[in-house]
C-alpha cells in the first residue's frame, strides 16, 4: 500500500452538456465546471474577444476623472502617478504615464521605498509632491487604504484620484474621485488587478481601447495573482498576443533576458517577467523596474534588463539563505505550531513573502515571516496561508496585535511591535486550534475530472490550450486516473529523485514521468493497481508524438509484495508500515519490521 502525499479533492461533473464544437468530452465537463453549458456560452470564453471588456464609464467617478486629468493637462498642470513597488504596480504606472504622455501631460512618477517608507501613499511624500509644485495626484494599485493621506492632500490643495483595487477599509479615503471595481455598483467585474483598473482609466481618457497598452495590463494582472476570469482572461489573452509581437524596447529585453520565444504563455510571466520585476522592489528602490517599462532605446533597455536580472539572482540566493534559517528556527522551536510565526533580526522584509511561501509548501501552515528592527522596535513581514485558514479574516480578529495589517485570505503584510509578537503567535494558534482539522495540514490538489484514458488522444493537449490562460479561477487541471495496472517504475536523472512510469489501462499502455518523487519507486510493486493524478501533455521524440502524464502524485490501495532478494536494502525507502520477511535469519538493520521465516514460520 502506497498513500498519496497529498489530498485529492476532485471537483467531478457528471453530465455532459451538449456543446457544439469539436473537443472531447472531457473539455465539455471543464466548461460546464467554470459556469459554461452552451455553444454561444463557449465561443466567448474560449475566444476572448476585447469587445467583451465593459465601458470604462461604468465607474461612478469615470467622468469626473477623465474631466479633472484633461483639465490638468490643458493648464499644464503637475500630475503625480503614485504607484507601488511590486509587478502590478509598476505596470500600473507604467500604463498611466504613457497615455499621460501621449497626450501632452505633464506628468511624474513616484514608487516609495519598501524599506523606508513602507506600503501605500505616506504624508512625506505628499508634502514633497506639494513642494515641488504637484496639483494632481493618481495613485494607482493602492490608496484605499489611506484616509490620512487624502485629508492631507486636501490640505494642501492637490486633487488625489485614487484607482485601486485592494480591500477597503472601514474608514474610506475623502478623495477627490475613486476608482475601484467594488466600489462602484455598476460596474459588472469585481476582480480587476491594479493593472486593469489604471487600463480602464487609460482607455477612458483616450477614447478608445490602447491595445498596445495590454502587454503591461497582462504582466500585472498575471503577476498579482488576481482570477483569470472574466476580463482578466480577456486582457492576459488578448495581452499575450500583444507581448508575443511587440516592437516595445523593454518588454522585449525582459523577454530577451528571460530566454522567452515566440511560445509565451501566462507561465512566462508567472516564472520569468512577474519575478524580475518584483526583485527590484523587493531589494531597492522599483524605480527602475518603471524606467525599463518607460524605455524606448533598445540599448539602454537592454543594459537595466541585464541590471534587473542581477538583481533577480541576488534575491534568490538571500531567500535561498533565508528559507534555511526559518526552516532551523520551526525545528528548533515551531514546528508543532497550527501556524507558524517566526521573525529575526537581520531578515530583509522584501522578500519575506517568498520565504513564507516556500515554509507554506514544506509544512502546509499558515506562515507569518518577520524581519525585525531593533531601532524601530518592531517587525514588518508578510503571511501566505493555506485553503482551510483565511489569513486576512482572522488576521483581523486580532487587530489589536498588529501596528499595520491588510491583505487577501491567503496573503498578508503586517508591522508587528516586537514586545507583540509572543503574544500574536499565542492569539493565533489559540484561535487556529478551534478551526482547523488534523486533514487540513495537508497538501490539496484540485482534481479537475476523473476521466478513462479512452477519453483522450493526441489532439486532447490542444484542446487545453484553447482554455488557457490558466491561473487563479482557471486552474491548470490536473486529471485522476483510477485502477491502472503498474508495468513497472524506475528512477531516473543524475541523482535518482525523478520517476518513470509505464502502467495498463485496458490494453493500452500509459507513459508517465514524476519530477522530484523518485522515492515512489521503491514503494511500488509490478502488477499493482494505481490511482495517479497529473497533467496530460504531448511528448515528441524522433518525429513521433504520444500522449503521457506528467505526475503530481500517486496512490496504491492495496498491499504489495515486493521481492528484494540479493538487492542493498540499504539504499530504499520502504513505506513506514512495511513489514520484511527474512528467509535465512539475516535481519539486517533497517527501519522496519522485520520476520524471521525459519523462526516464525508458524505464522505463514
Amino acid at each position: 500500500m502506497l498513500e498519496s502525499k497529498t489530498k485529492w479533492i476532485l471537483h467531478k461533473v457528471e453530465d455532459t452538456p451538449h456543446i457544439d464544437l469539436p473537443f472531447s468530452n472531457v473539455i465539455k465537463r471543464m466548461l460546464v465546471k467554470r459556469g459554461i453549458r452552451t455553444t454561444e456560452e463557449a465561443n466567448q470564453f474560449l475566444h476572448a474577444s476585447l469587445d467583451d471588456l465593459h465601458d470604462p464609464f461604468l465607474f461612478s467617478d469615470m467622468i469626473k476623472v477623465v474631466e479633472r486629468i484633461k483639465q490638468a493637462i490643458e493648464k499644464q498642470e503637475q500630475i503625480l502617478i503614485f504607484g507601488d513597488y511590486d509587478a502590478d504596480g509598476v505596470t500600473s504606472t507604467a500604463v498611466l504615464v504613457r497615455t499621460l504622455r501621449h497626450l501632452g501631460a505633464q506628468v511624474h512618477y513616484y514608487i516609495p521605498n519598501r524599506f523606508t517608507e513602507g506600503y501605500g501613499p505616506n504624508e512625506n511624500a505628499f508634502m514633497e509632491a506639494h513642494q515641488a509644485g504637484i496639483d494632481l495626484i493618481i495613485t494607482v494599485d493602492t490608496g484605499i487604504a489611506a484616509p490620512n493621506e487624502a485629508k492631507l492632500a486636501k490640505q494642501l490643495g492637490i486633487d488625489l484620484i485614487i484607482t485601486d483595487h485592494h480591500e477597503e477599509q472601514d474608514e474610506m479615503p475623502d478623495a477627490y474621485a475613486i476608482i475601484h471595481p467594488r466600489l462602484s455598483e455598476d460596474y459588472p467585474f469585481d476582480y480587476l488587478a491594479g493593472v486593469g483598473v489604471a487600463f480602464k482609466v487609460a482607455h477612458a481618457l483616450l477614447g478608445e481601447l490602447p491595445k498596445d497598452l495590454l502587454a503591461l495590463a497582462a504582466i500585472g494582472t498575471v503577476a498579482d495573482l488576481v482570477p483569470l476570469k472574466g476580463e482578466n482572461r480577456v486582457i492576459v489573452k488578448q495581452g499575450l498576443d500583444v507581448l508575443r509581437n511587440t516592437n516595445d524596447a523593454g518588454l522585449n529585453a525582459l523577454k530577451a533576458i528571460g530566454k522567452i520565444d515566440d511560445d509565451m504563455t501566462e507561465d512566462s510571466i508567472g516564472f520569468v517577467i512577474g519575478p524580475r520585476l518584483n526583485a527590484v522592489g523587493r531589494l531597492q528602490d522599483a524605480t527602475l523596474a518603471v524606467d525599463l517599462l518607460l524605455e524606448e532605446d533598445a540599448l539602454i533597455a537592454e543594459d537595466m534588463a541585464q541590471e534587473i536580472d542581477e538583481i533577480n539572482k541576488k534575491r534568490q540566493k538571500i531567500v535561498s539563505t533565508l528559507v534555511d534559517e526559518a526552516i532551523e528556527e520551526i525545528e528548533s522551536h515551531f514546528a508543532d505550531d497550527h501556524v507558524i510565526v517566526i521573525a529575526k533580526e537581520g531578515w530583509n522584509p522584501g522578500v519575506l513573502g517568498i520565504v513564507a511561501s516556500r515554509i507554506v509548501n514544506q509544512y502546509h501552515r499558515p506562515t507569518i515571516v518577520l524581519g525585525i528592527d531593533p531601532e524601530k522596535g518592531e517587525a514588518k513581514g508578510s503571511a501566505r496561508s493555506i485553503p482551510a485558514y483565511d489569513i486576512f479574516k482572522n488576521g483581523m480578529d486580532v487587530r489589536h496585535l498588529f501596528l499595520q495589517f491588510g491583505g487577501h485570505a491567503q496573503a498578508a503584510g503586517m508591522t508587528v511591535a516586537i514586545d507583540q509578537i509572543d503574544d500574536l503567535r499565542q492569539a493565533l494558534n489559540e484561535q487556529a486550534k478551534q478551526i482547523l482539522k488534523d486533514d487540513d495540514f495537508q497538501p490539496v490538489i484540485d482534481v479537475e475530472d476523473e476521466i478513462i484514458w479512452d477519453e483522450v488522444d493526441l489532439d486532447f493537449p490542444r484542446q487545453l490550450t484553447h482554455l488557457a490562460p490558466y491561473g487563479m479561477g482557471n486552474e491548470k487541471p490536473y486529471f485522476q486516473l483510477n485502477g491502472l495496472t503498474l508495468l513497472d517504475a524506475r528512477k531516473i536523472g543524475a541523482k535518482k529523485n525523478h520517476v518513470k512510469i509505464r502502467a495498463l489501462s485496458g490494453s493500452e499502455t500509459i507513459e508517465m514521468v514524476g519530477f522530484q518523487i523518485g522515492d515512489v519507486a521503491d514503494c511500488l510493486s509490478p502488477g499493482s493497481l494505481i490511482d495517479v493524478v497529473g497533467e496530460i501533455e504531448l511528448n515528441e521524440w524522433n518525429g513521433k508524438q504520444k500522449l503521457q502524464l506528467k505526475l503530481k502524485d500517486l496512490r496504491c490501495l492495496e498491499a504489495q509484495v515486493f521481492d528484494y532478494r540479493g538487492k542493498k536494502l540499504q539504499y530504499i525507502n520502504f513505506p513506514k508500515d512495511a513489514v520484511a520477511i527474512s528467509f535465512r535469519g539475516n535481519t539486517q538493520s533497517l527501519d522496519i519490521d522485520v520476520l524471521d521465516f525459519a523462526k516464525e514460520k508458524g505464522r505463514f
